[in-house]
């Protein structure tokens, strides 16, 4: 069922987010949810970000406490799966992983946890966050099998593990990793424009999203934050693939252990800002479109645009003005060096 609000042109149907929805979402944050947003998009040049080392005090005890909370799901037959055929693949840091990627709710942060242990506001809140998290790493290994496959879905996550099929779409330059940020934040290129679909089936891409998110968010230092840029210069309308991009925003929103805290698309050309965004921000929901920035301009514009969100010139692209030459094919051979 369409929304209030549909697109229907060049034989698209689709629920789109308007204009005026957007604005009022953003005029209805309230104070905290501003600040959130803020740190999000500009991380440290915001200001110092909340301090997180006191979670290791209550390193196995949270561990201890998600296992229970494993052992009470029961329909988790992918997880099982993992944790007989690929164990390496299921260890405490990984749960520890997931343990932080739920750590959303100021209710349930680090620092509460260590610091306002109150015995029943400390159990409640340990309760929400370790159930989400151990639900999410099911639901992770459920939607792993489901993307790769029962034969591929155990294998190393690597280019020669359960990416092997997939080396076309991984080196056709679509995706990207292109450093960090000033915040330490992974910064993931993204252009459409350059992808070719007679060579890559949209599984085949989806699993590309899925390696580039757990490859790139694993050299942030923090190994959970991801910031986003587009090109879409040259994007055609035959390459929207709405069921794709809906698939590729699930993974970070439902599934991987990773946050994606800024989603910067430059050089929009109009199909895109006709079409293209208003129905991506229907379906990203409402943090995604909070943190879903536009920039439009000149080259330097932009640059200076993005230096603004802690984004130097010498990551971005150059093909749109930046210092890096996104040599795919080089970066893969260095990533399979290191074995992933």
């Amino acid at each position: 069922m369409l929304g209030a609000n549909s697109y229907t042109s060049f034989g698209i149907t689709a629920p789109i987010f308007s204009s005026e929805e957007e604005k009022k979402e953003r005029e209805n944050l309230t104070a905290q949810e501003q600040e959130e947003l803020s740190r999000s998009l500009y991380g440290k040049l915001y200001g110092n970000p909340q301090d997180d080392n006191n979670h290791n005090l209550l390193h196995q005890g949270l561990l201890q406490q998600m296992n229970r909370a494993l052992d009470q799901i029961s329909d988790k037959e992918s997880f099982e799966q993992a944790l007989e055929i690929c164990p390496d693949q299921v260890t405490d840091h990984d749960k520890t992983r997931f343990l932080r990627r739920m750590d959303g709710n100021p209710q349930v942060s680090w620092s509460s946890i260590v610091l306002f242990c109150v015995p029943l506001a400390f159990l409640t809140a340990k309760l929400i966050h370790i159930q989400a998290a151990a639900q999410r790493l099911v639901d992770y290994w459920e939607r792993r099998r489901e993307v790769f496959g029962q034969d591929l879905c155990y294998l190393p996550f690597t280019q020669d593990g359960a990416l092997h099929q997939d080396m076309v779409a991984l080196s056709q330059g679509v995706i990207h990793i292109l450093g960090t940020d000033a915040s330490g934040r992974s910064v993931t290129y993204v252009d459409l424009g350059s992808v070719d679909w007679t060579l890559v089936p949209p599984e085949s891409f989806l699993r590309a999203a899925w390696y580039f998110y757990e490859v790139g968010v694993s050299q942030s230092s923090d190994q959970q934050s991801i910031v986003l840029i587009m090109y879409q210069k040259h994007e055609k309308l035959s390459n929207f693939r709405r069921k794709l991009a809906k698939q590729v925003v699930d993974l970070e929103k439902l599934y991987l252990p990773i946050r994606i805290k800024g989603f910067h698309v430059c050089h929009p050309n109009r199909f895109f800002g006709d079409i293209s965004a208003p129905i991506l921000k229907f379906f990203m929901g409402k943090r995604w479109r909070l943190i879903f920035q536009i920039h439009r301009g000149t080259e330097q514009a932009v640059l200076n645009k993005l230096l603004e969100f802690g984004i130097d010139r010498e990551i971005v692209p150059r093909a749109f003005g930046g210092l890096n030459p996104c040599d795919v094919e080089a970066w893969l051979e260095h990533q399979r060096a290191q074995h992933l």
